[in-house]
């Protein structure tokens, strides 16, 4: 895991998409994902929540129940963004950052779906 510490902001602990399935896969971790409506209708991760960077409020944040929240984007630069001003807003917050964003996801081999945006329950 690397930590990111960007010029303006609090260090903002990364992790790989190899690390993101095990914590899915343990149940363990919730996703975010920052894009905006027209990236996610083109490919999206299974079972994430969309909450785009321009529309984010931590308060519709889904329920954690203690899991990591994992905030991811295209390629980890708006992801990055949005979980420093998570932690700036919000104080100590378990909050991580996917390298490589959805794009490392695929590129692993990993699922990813398309389709058209429906409404998701918070």
């Amino acid at each position: 895991m690397t930590v990111l510490t960007p010029p303006s902001g609090p260090a903002i602990p990364e992790i790989d998409v190899h690390t993101l399935a095990a914590w899915l896969e343990a149940g363990t971790a919730v996703v975010i994902d920052v894009r905006e409506d027209e990236e996610w209708e083109e490919m999206h991760m299974p079972g994430v929540t969309l909450l785009p960077m321009s529309e984010f409020e931590p308060e519709d944040l889904p329920d954690r129940a203690g899991k990591a929240l994992v905030i991811q984007c295209r390629s980890g630069v708006r992801s990055l963004a949005v979980a420093r001003r998570l932690v700036q807003r919000e104080g100590h917050v378990e909050v991580y950052n996917l390298t490589g964003g959805i794009l490392a996801w695929q590129a692993a081999g990993f699922e990813v779906q398309a389709g058209e945006l429906q409404e998701q329950a918070a």
